[in-house]
């Protein structure tokens, strides 16, 4: 009775299993594909960082970013550069975006600190009390004729007096990041007036933004500040397409150039700021400047880190179908390329059957673009992939039968 028992149990198995290794192979869960990571693609776009000397102090900044800087990073004295941040702390509270601006009379007190400044031999443009200037000729005066009164009278008309224009400074200062800037005079006379090179390239690019600097530094003089004896600067660099925003030397920081420059790509523009102290001569200087140009004209681009469509990912079926996976597009943004991106696939799972265009993973690009941390672009399937037909199910049974296993008992 025992065998027989047994005999009818094996053979019950038997049936079941031949039973049902048809639903199992046919209905089941398929083997899921192979997904293997390609080596890591070129970068689409090529490396060209900022050329900076290795004397001196230079960098080079957008608006928020310092995008490179080389030489002595400590805080020099700035000479007339304060003159742009006085332009800068007053746009904050008398924004100048068209037009002329407000009016400004001259006081007294405005023209007895003219009289003692001429008197101690700082440069200077004349004004007279009851003269009325606007905001974009008192610019003029202080940006291009370097005229420190101009400078002192825009300030303590903006902000009431010295000390409330100073208490002005350390808020914007603070405001804007620019850690290494003391300012204790609006006309640029103290020695105390000093910022690394970093902060004076990023105060370069800010400049550069703010209309009514720009307006004051290309537009013709006005007739006024001619008539009171402002001469203009002659251009530096014409053939160059920079625009600059002070040109001076001093014996205690030597020769000092602040320019701006902006260049057009694909996707918009982008402008750099930049600052460099105590180059060796003129001559050096030129050099130098000329070397940095040629390194953005070589490095700024709108072209992305990763092209669209770069193979990342190659995903196969045990039943001999392949697909790739692809990288997505990446938005075009004006940058400065000069690192290569690092990149960093993650593919996803892929169930079968699923549609060319599906997406499969990411990929995590470390920008060359210092003012993205990270992008994250999605890895896309170049090609469908379908199910195998019935034979391919009966004829493979140890796939089939793992896959099950996989699914509904592991």
């Amino acid at each position: 009775m025992a065998k027989r028992g047994i005999s009818i149990t094996l053979g019950t198995l038997v049936l079941i299993g031949v039973v049902g290794y048809g639903p199992a192979v046919l209905l089941g869960p398929l083997p899921e594909p192979d997904v293997t990571v390609a080596a890591a693609p070129a970068s689409a776009t090529p490396v060209h960082p900022p050329a900076l000397p290795e004397t001196g102090a230079t960098a080079v900044a957008q608006q928020t970013t310092v995008l490179a800087h080389a030489g002595d990073a400590s805080a020099l004295p700035m000479s007339g550069i304060a003159r742009l941040v006085t332009a800068l702390v007053v746009a904050q509270r008398y924004p100048l975006t068209d037009g002329p601006g407000e009016n400004i009379t001259i006081s007294e007190d405005n023209y007895n600190d003219l009289v003692a400044r001429a008197a101690s031999g700082a440069s200077t443009v004349s004004f007279y009390p009851g003269d009325v200037w606007t905001q974009h000729s008192m610019l003029q005066a202080m940006l291009l004729g370097g005229s420190t009164n101009h400078a002192d009278a825009l300030a303590t008309w903006a902000y009431g007096s010295l000390p409330g224009y100073l208490e002005a400074v350390r808020a914007w200062a603070s405001k804007e990041g620019l850690n290494s800037l003391s300012i204790t005079d609006a006309g640029g006379v103290d020695l105390t007036n000093v910022a690394s090179a970093s902060d004076l390239a990023r105060i370069a690019a800010l400049a550069a933004a703010d209309p009514g600097i720009t307006a004051a530094l290309t537009q013709a003089p006005d007739p006024l500040a001619l008539q009171r004896g402002m001469s203009v600067p002659a251009a530096y660099l014409p053939d160059a397409h920079i625009q600059v925003l002070y040109r001076g030397y001093t014996d205690q920081t030597g020769i000092i150039l602040l320019f701006a420059r902006t260049m057009k790509t694909d996707a918009g523009d982008f402008t750099f700021g930049s600052a460099s102290l105590r180059s060796a001569t003129w001559k050096t200087l030129e050099t130098e400047t000329q070397a940095l140009l040629a390194s953005a004209d070589a490095g700024v681009t709108a072209a992305p880190d990763l092209a669209t469509g770069t193979p990342l990912l190659t995903v196969s079926t045990a039943w001999d179908q392949k697909a790739r996976g692809l990288s997505g597009e990446t938005p075009a943004r004006p940058h400065w390329a000069q690192t290569a991106p690092k990149l960093d696939v993650s593919p996803g799972k892929v169930p079968v059957p699923v549609a060319a265009g599906t997406p499969v993973g990411t990929v995590n690009v470390a920008s060359s673009d210092p003012e993205i941390a990270e992008q994250k672009i999605p890895v896309l399937l170049d090609a469908a992939l379908t199910e195998p037909d019935v034979l391919w199910r009966l004829s493979h049974p140890l796939p089939m039968i793992r896959a099950l296993w996989t699914t509904y008992v592991r």
